[in-house]
Formats: C-alpha cells, sequence, structure tokens
C-alpha cells in the first residue's frame, strides 16, 4: 500500500502537514502544496501547486438547498420548484445541464474533474440564482 504525506512549500521547503496522510486533503486556507507518496520503498513528492480558497459555504439560495459542498461524487439539490440545474466552469462553458422536480435531484458530478463551478438555478427565463460549489 502506498504512505500519503502531504505538505506545505514554504520558500521551497516542503513541510509535512501533521496528520495529513490520506489520499485526499481538504485545504483548510489558501496556500501552496505538494504531495509525498511512498510507494515499494520510492518517494515521488509532486511540484508545489497554490491552492486560492474561496467562499463555497453558502449552500442555500431562494429556496434550493445544495449539499455537500465540497461535493465528491454526488450533489443533491433539494428545492421547492421545478427548475433546471446548470453547472458551468469559470470560463462560463456550459458542462451540464438538469431537469429538476420538486424535491430532493440527485446529480452525478463523477466525470468532472477537482476545482470550483458555478451551479445556476434556473426557474424560468428570467429568474435565476447562482452558487459556487467545489468539486473534490
Amino acid at each position: 500500500d502506498a504512505l500519503y504525506q502531504w505538505n506545505e512549500c514554504i520558500n521551497g521547503v516542503h513541510t509535512p502537514i501533521l496528520g495529513a496522510t490520506g489520499p485526499r486533503f481538504l485545504f483548510y486556507k489558501s496556500g501552496t502544496y505538494s504531495l509525498s507518496v511512498t510507494y515499494k520503498g520510492c518517494t515521488y513528492i509532486s511540484s508545489c501547486i497554490d491552492v486560492l480558497l474561496t467562499d463555497v459555504i453558502d449552500n442555500e439560495i431562494n429556496g434550493v438547498t445544495v449539499y455537500p459542498n465540497p461535493a465528491d461524487q454526488m450533489l443533491y439539490i433539494n428545492t421547492t420548484y421545478l427548475s433546471e440545474a446548470i453547472i458551468r466552469n469559470l470560463s462560463a462553458q456550459t458542462l451540464f445541464r438538469f431537469k429538476m422536480d420538486i424535491g430532493e435531484n440527485v446529480l452525478n458530478i463523477s466525470t468532472l474533474k477537482s476545482g470550483l463551478y458555478i451551479l445556476e438555478i434556473k426557474k424560468d427565463s428570467k429568474n435565476s440564482s447562482f452558487l459556487k460549489f467545489f468539486k473534490m
């Protein structure tokens, strides 16, 4: 089995983050990070990547609740009205469109790459709400 260690990159030094020893890591602050993976006695250390955290905590907009945020495989949307969900990347390109019923709707987002996305909840041609979510 592989061993994982997440690091914070400070002035070119990969400083291990205490307890961050899984294949996934939920970043708690903006910064520069790397991942060390040890497998069969060999250790690979990734390049340092910049992480910029934005406000993705807000999960309710105009009668619609979206969870979890951040999400992994599925995004759940509870709505009080018939609507359409549109997922866009940060360049505003439409990636997915889903028709939504009243109540809980489940969107499979497993094919999205990790990153920040914009979710538009379109009630009709004149009424839309927007929410950011993060795909792990």
